[in-house]
C-alpha cells in the first residue's frame, strides 16, 4: 500500500488478444486478492488488438471491467492502450483508472511508423491526480521524445507509466530510453511491454536515486515472466524532479525556433 514515499507496482507482460480472450484473461489471470498489498497495475500497448467505437458496447463492457479491478483491488490501473474509433477517427489511447473510477484518457500524441497511415495524432499531456500519486502516461514511442516527459513534470508528473510494444530487435535501444527519461527528469518510470512475438517482454522499471552529489538509476528487468511487481520510490527525489524541471532556462524549447540562432 502507498505510503506516499513509494509505491508498489505490477506489470502484465499481457499476450496479444481479442476483446473476447481479453475478457477471460483478465477474469482467470489476475490476483484474485491483493489486499491493498499493489497500488498500480499496468499493461502494454495494444495488446487488445480490436478497434473498438467509443459508443460500441464492447468498450462499455470492457470500461466495467478495469472499473471493477480497480475498484476491487483499491489500485490505479493503467490498462494499456486500445485503438479507439472516435468521431471518424482512430487514437491509440490509454484509459487510467483509480479506485473503480475512469479519471480520462491519454491520447497518443506521436504515432510511430506506418500507425501515421491510420491513427490520428493526440494533442495533449495530461498528468492524472491519482491514489498512488501523480501520474503521467505517454503511450510507447511518445517517451522517445524528452519534451513530453518535460512538460508532464512541469504539470506536476511524480511517476511515468509507459504501455508499450516494442520488437524484440530494439529492447537495447528502448532501455536505452527508459533510463535516460528516466535519469534526465529525476523521475521513477515502468514501461510495459508484451510478451508476443516478436516483442517478447522485457519490460523494464527505472528507479533514479541520489548518490553523493549525483543521480543514478537502478533497473529491473521483467524478462519472459507473465507478471512482474516492482516499487517505485519518491522519497527524497521529489525536489529533485521539481529543481531539474527548474533548471531549463527555457532557451532549448524548439517551439517556434525560440532560442535558436540561424547561423547561415
Amino acid at each position: 500500500m502507498s505510503t506516499g514515499d513509494s509505491i508498489v507496482v505490477t506489470g502484465f507482460q499481457a499476450m496479444r488478444m481479442s476483446i473476447e480472450s481479453a475478457v477471460k484473461y483478465l477474469e482467470k489471470r489476475l490476483p484474485e486478492q491483493t489486499n491493498g498489498s499493489i497500488d498500480l497495475m499496468a499493461f502494454p500497448e495494444k495488446w487488445i488488438v480490436d478497434r473498438i467505437g467509443q459508443d460500441d458496447r464492447n468498450l462499455g463492457m470492457l470500461m466495467e471491467i478495469f472499473c471493477s479491478i480497480s475498484e476491487k483491488h483499491s489500485c490505479v490501473l493503467v490498462p494499456g492502450s486500445l485503438s479507439i474509433v472516435r468521431d471518424g477517427k482512430v487514437f491509440n489511447s490509454a484509459p487510467v483508472f483509480d479506485s473503480g473510477k475512469l479519471l480520462g484518457w491519454q491520447d497518443k500524441i506521436s504515432p510511430f511508423g506506418n500507425e501515421k497511415a491510420t491513427y490520428s495524432a493526440g494533442n495533449s499531456i495530461t498528468v492524472f491526480s491519482t491514489s498512488a500519486g501523480k501520474l503521467s502516461v505517454p503511450v510507447c514511442y511518445d517517451i522517445d521524445f524528452p519534451y513530453f516527459l518535460k512538460a508532464s513534470v512541469r504539470k506536476g508528473a511524480e511517476f511515468v507509466v509507459n504501455p508499450s510494444l516494442i520488437d524484440s530487435e530494439y529492447h537495447d535501444m528502448w532501455h536505452l530510453y527508459i533510463s535516460a527519461r528516466s535519469l534526465e527528469n529525476r523521475i521513477p518510470v515502468l514501461s510495459v511491454n508484451s510478451l508476443s512475438a516478436p516483442f517478447n517482454g522485457n519490460s523494464i522499471a527505472v528507479q533514479p536515486y541520489l548518490h553523493s552529489y549525483g543521480f543514478k538509476i537502478r533497473t529491473t528487468d521483467a524478462g519472459a515472466v507473465e507478471t512482474f511487481t516492482s516499487e517505485l520510490n519518491f522519497s527524497g527525489i521529489r525536489e529533485y524532479t521539481l529543481r531539474r524541471a527548474e533548471e531549463d532556462p527555457g532557451v532549448y524549447s524548439l517551439s517556434g525556433n525560440k532560442g535558436v540562432d540561424d547561423a547561415s
